[in-house]
């Protein structure tokens, strides 16, 4: 489950913003020097409206969400996000700092500074320090998100 939910995901799921079982969501891995962990009311990735100080993690290719599913669970009164997992993002190679977390965001044409962050993730795991194999991303099996 997430640690947090950027605000401006919080404002989007009532404005309609996402399809959140057909978008395009990806994942950046952080380093320790990130502000991402702090800025919780950030709008989009990079840009003036973006992460003072991003520090993403070199050598790798952000992951593509798959298997995306919203399901609703009446009997904890819940709606829940997922994806497939494990999510494998092979050979990451050492880094000048551990991984801290990652943020998982709505890919708008690849551009950074048009793309929402939606969710940081910092336990389960992390911090990681990356030394060339892959790294395994499995979300908890109540699913990646949940709405109460």
């Amino acid at each position: 489950m997430p640690d947090f939910a950027y605000n401006v995901m919080k404002a989007d799921m009532w404005r309609g913003t996402f399809d959140f079982d057909s978008d395009t969501f990806k994942i950046i891995l952080v380093l320790t020097d990130s502000t991402a962990v702090t800025e919780e009311d950030v709008t989009r990735i990079a840009g003036g409206s973006g992460f003072a100080t991003l520090d993403e993690a070199a050598g790798y290719t952000r992951p593509t969400l798959a298997g995306l599913t919203i399901t609703q669970d009446d009997a904890t009164d819940e709606g829940l996000w997922d994806a497939t997992s494990p999510i494998s993002i092979t050979a990451v190679p050492a880094q000048a700092r551990d991984i801290l977390g990652m943020i998982i965001y709505k890919d708008i044409g690849s551009v950074d500074a048009d793309s929402i962050p939606l969710l940081w993730i910092d336990s389960g795991g992390f911090a990681i320090t990356a030394n060339g194999s892959d790294i395994d991303i499995t979300f908890a099996t109540q699913g990646m998100a949940k709405t109460t």
